[in-house]
């Protein structure tokens, strides 16, 4: 399996990097990019050792998203409280995504990694 689609690779066409910028649905934003990627091995594997990595990226953005929940009298008060609520908004939003996506690459890997068996 060469991940090619009539003998070019997907995310090399600009027009499909394009379209996938404009869509506003994040999570069917996320299934296009992976099924793109996943469709060539050689990604597959690259996504695969990246795995740690980006496990360990979401360990962080955990981490900070705690402390700035946990220090919410300092960083209101020099910020704003309404400056501070869309940070810690947005670092939520950012780690669940974050989450829910490396969730969806172990899933889809581990059936490309079946289907490749078969």
């Amino acid at each position: 399996q060469t991940g090619l689609v009539d003998g070019m690779n997907p995310l090399a066409n600009p027009d499909i990097l394009q379209m996938l910028t404009k869509v506003k649905d994040s999570p069917v934003m996320d299934v296009s990019i992976l099924t793109l990627l996943l469709a060539n091995k050689n990604v597959a594997l690259v996504i695969n050792d990246q795995l740690p990595s980006i496990l360990e990226g979401i360990n962080g953005l955990g981490k900070i998203t705690f402390n700035v929940e946990l220090n919410y009298e300092a960083l209101s008060e020099s910020m704003g409280d309404k400056k501070y609520k869309s940070i810690l908004n947005n670092l939520k939003s950012l780690f669940k995504n974050m989450t829910d996506l490396y969730v969806d690459l172990i899933q889809k890997n581990e059936q490309f990694n079946t289907d490749e068996e078969e």
